[in-house]
């Protein structure tokens, strides 16, 4: 209605006397101009907040500041016609200065003279018109509101749809008994309805009546008619309207209650598709998940290649020796290298058990993907589970972020499990299960991951003898032995010597920056007149030795010498075991450090320094364990 219509409808039957009411009785936004000598006369209550905290504007002119052509073409239509309405003129400096606003004007007379009495309605543009402004269902539910609401929503029907279509949400109205008052286009785009498929009816039975999963929905549980039973607003974040093709639709919406007279109440609800931000949601919650995956794996193949780094190659990626037992070797490297098949690889220590894993790991499909080493035997007992399968965050105590496991870091190439003797019972029948299974559980996680990884195991005990003795489980042993390799001992393949002779040479030479020393037939003679129980690393360490030595001279190798030295170890008394938990006096300190020491030297082969020495694993200097192997021989 106009705004001279309002006026008739609060009992103001003569204009002229207009000045006798107080407009503060009006909860809409009024202000009373003097077009003539540009004044605001009076405004109410409603009007001023428009400013919050600044003063209104005095003048028209700064009302609707630069606005002059556009304010004078609606003051001559409200003086020729009595009341005009307007979209062009925008307040200036209001406390929302975004707002799409609707000016009503109407001819009154003040205090005997002419004037115009101004509606300023703010309604937010597009998307914001009747969201922020009539439906929050939080700020706007006091009776303040719901009188601006009403005024509203009773305007002639040009003015409502203006107000409804203009907004992106969809909006419906429903009266006492939940039938459709009003729907927006939008609302009917979302839902496939035209107007006549729902004004009148019951818009609960219509688009409401199940929820996501297919059960039905009780009209007494329905917010949108509780908000109109009980008069406050509701908000729902994630529920589903149904369309007329009886497909779900996915949206959040706001039923505001409104007073549609002093008898009678209905509920405005604006709602919003949010497909599209599920989906957006949804992908974002892989991507994000598939980033943390790949940042997590890719820290973890850092630090792994790192520490590749760090540590010097003992053998040459290349397997040298042209013996039978090196052909028949490549041999079954070619066989078994191209299938997925789990390798059990038997052998002295410094046979080049791990060079072989690298060769079948080379002659594999997975040759792309990662050869991820684990020593069994230099990981803690209590760090065993964590080191291969990972743990989360706060797990135990030290857990101060996620870490991924060696099986999750070796998914889709080659697992090489050294020293797989000894790995411990408890432990035994976890790695049974990713074996057959492929899946495994973080230390402190309930989530079940499943990797594709193919073993490769090598030892120096005979795990067959463990298994008899109860020591390792039978079933693993069997998963692991599917396709045997022994590494050859280098006593049995002595004709390889002279290659290997000059390969370490020239790499040892190269990269110590030394020249070649020269090789005599008495040189090579005593290399293969010795057994070398320490194998080719142990060769590879007499040459490097022989080398710095030589200083481009001839090379000496006597190895009698290592033959004593190899003796003195062994002629050392290993002292009984000690049978307590904790070391409880000083003579059992010394007896562990005894025994470790003993330990360490033989899985060295008695080489005490040097690349892989007994000094270097214990973190000791050789100088100092050369005293302490002293202080116990003694």
């Amino acid at each position: 209605m106009q705004i001279h219509k309002l006026i008739t409808k609060n009992r103001i039957t003569q204009p002229k006397n207009f000045e006798s009411v107080s407009i503060d009785a009006l909860e809409i936004p009024l202000c009373i101009v003097d077009p003539v000598n540009d004044q605001v006369l009076a405004n109410n209550s409603s009007f001023s907040e428009l400013w919050s905290d600044l003063r209104p504007p005095s003048k028209p002119s700064v009302l609707f500041a630069n606005q002059l052509g556009e304010l004078i073409t609606f003051t001559e239509a409200v003086d020729e016609g009595g009341a005009a309405q307007t979209h062009d003129l925008v307040p200036t400096n209001t406390a929302t200065p975004n707002s799409l606003w609707i000016i009503q004007g109407s001819k009154i007379t003040h205090n005997e003279n002419y004037a115009l009495l101004l509606v300023v309605l703010p309604i937010q543009l597009l998307n914001q018109a009747y969201v922020e402004y009539l439906a929050t269902g939080t700020t706007k539910t006091s009776v303040s509101d719901r009188r601006q609401f009403r005024y509203l929503y009773h305007q002639e029907s040009s003015l409502k749809n203006l107000i409804l279509d203009s907004a992106g949400e969809g909006i419906y109205g429903v009266d006492n008994d939940g039938r459709a008052t009003f729907i927006n286009k939008t609302a009917r785009n979302i839902l496939g309805l035209e107007e006549e498929d729902i004004l009148g009816k019951d818009v609960h039975q219509i688009i409401h009546h199940h929820f996501a999963n297919g059960d039905p929905y009780p009209p007494e549980d329905c917010a949108i008619l509780n908000a109109i039973k009980d008069g406050q607003a509701k908000t729902v974040a994630t529920e589903v309207f149904w369309r007329s093709d009886n497909q779900p639709i996915p949206v959040e919406y706001t039923a505001t209650p409104l007073d549609l007279n002093d008898k009678d109440r209905g509920s405005v609800v604006v709602f919003r598709d949010i497909s599209n931000r599920l989906t957006r949601e949804s992908a974002l919650q892989d991507a994000l998940a598939e980033v943390a995956k790949l940042k997590e794996r890719l820290q973890s193949e850092n630090e792994y290649l790192k520490n590749e780094m760090r540590e010097a190659k003992n053998l040459s990626s290349s397997m040298i020796g042209q013996s039978k037992l090196m052909q028949s070797l490549r041999g079954q490297i070619s066989v078994v290298g191209p299938t997925d098949a789990t390798v059990l690889i038997m052998g002295e220590t410094g046979t080049g058990k791990e060079l072989i894993a690298e060769a079948i790991h080379e002659n594999s499909p997975r040759r792309e993907d990662s050869l991820i080493k684990v020593n069994c035997g230099a990981i803690p007992r209590e760090l065993f589970e964590s080191e291969f399968f990972g743990h989360v965050k706060g797990a135990f105590s030290g857990a101060t972020a996620n870490r991924i496991g060696r099986f999750e870091l070796a998914d889709g190439g080659t697992l090489f499990l050294d020293e797989i003797g000894e790995l411990p019972p408890e432990l035994q029948p976890k790695l049974l299960r990713v074996i057959q299974e492929g899946e495994f559980e973080r230390i402190g996680d309930v989530v079940t991951r499943k990797v594709n990884v193919r073993i490769i195991a090598a030892t120096n005990k005979n795990l067959a003898s463990l298994v008899s003795k109860n020591e390792f489980r039978e079933d693993l042993y069997f998963r692991l032995n599917v396709f045997p390799i022994d590494a050859p001992a280098l006593r049995n393949r002595l004709e390889d010597i002279p290659l290997l002779l000059s390969y370490f040479s020239q790499s040892i030479c190269a990269k110590l920056a030394l020249p070649e020393p020269h090789y005599d037939d008495d040189a090579l003679r005593s290399l293969t007149s010795y057994s070398w129980p320490g194998n080719v690393r142990e060769l590879q360490n007499v040459i490097e030795r022989g080398c710095i030595v030589a200083k481009g001279g001839r090379f000496n190798f006597d190895y009698s010498s290592l033959e004593t030295e190899r003796h003195e170890i062994r002629a050392l008394e290993v002292p009984p075991p000690i049978n307590c938990d904790y070391p409880s006096t000083l003579e059992d300190i010394q007896r562990l450090e005894h025994e470790l020491i003993l330990q360490t030297l033989r899985k060295t082969g008695g080489r005490v320094s040097g690349l892989r020495g007994a000094a270097e694993l214990l973190k000791v200097k050789p100088t100092t364990l050369y005293s302490k192997l002293k202080r116990i021989n003694t």
